[in-house]
């Protein structure tokens, strides 16, 4: 078994590898959109899909050697779902 860190590198050289990923932490991507917005999220909000496009670009740019992925992507879901509330 992959380390989480090396999953996500990985993830960064095949898009098949991206989407698995994806399906598996699909929980953690509507948590955190839902933690920003303050209610539930489900998979048909316009909030799903900002946050899947920014867990997919933390996957892209992810560097180990600068922190945890997880809080990573937290932060880029966040930074992204907050740009979409000031636009």
């Amino acid at each position: 078994m992959l380390r989480f860190d090396d999953q996500i590198i990985a993830a960064q050289k095949d898009e098949g590898k991206i989407e698995s990923l994806i399906r598996k932490y699909e929980p953690f991507i509507l948590s955190s959109a839902a933690h920003v917005t303050g209610r539930h999220v489900t998979k048909s909000d316009d909030e799903w899909s900002i946050a899947l496009l920014a867990f997919y670009e933390s996957v892209q740019s992810f560097k180990p050697d600068k922190g945890r992925f997880t809080a990573y992507a937290k932060m880029s879901i966040r930074s992204k779902l907050i740009d979409y509330f000031r636009a």
